[in-house]
């Protein structure tokens, strides 16, 4: 996900988000998140994620691109 146009899913409208920001991937026990070594970061739930590292995604978790916010909804 990120602003550019390789991104399956686009975010716009925000100068910081990074063109390819963050990918969401189901690993076969859930959902996890891995930064892509976006310019202005990715965080969960407050702690920022090192470029390349992958954290599993749990219900309610706060998903911070740059400085938008994104609450995770597993249904």
């Amino acid at each position: 996900m990120g602003k550019g146009s390789a991104a399956n899913v686009r975010i716009g409208g925000n100068t910081a988000i990074s063109r390819v920001h963050a990918s969401i991937a189901f690993l076969g026990t859930g959902f996890s998140i891995e930064d892509k070594a976006s310019t202005n970061g990715t965080g969960i739930n407050g702690n920022a994620l090192a470029p390349g590292e992958r954290v599993k995604l749990n219900d309610g978790d706060r998903i911070t691109l740059g400085d938008e916010d994104f609450i995770v909804e597993i249904k």
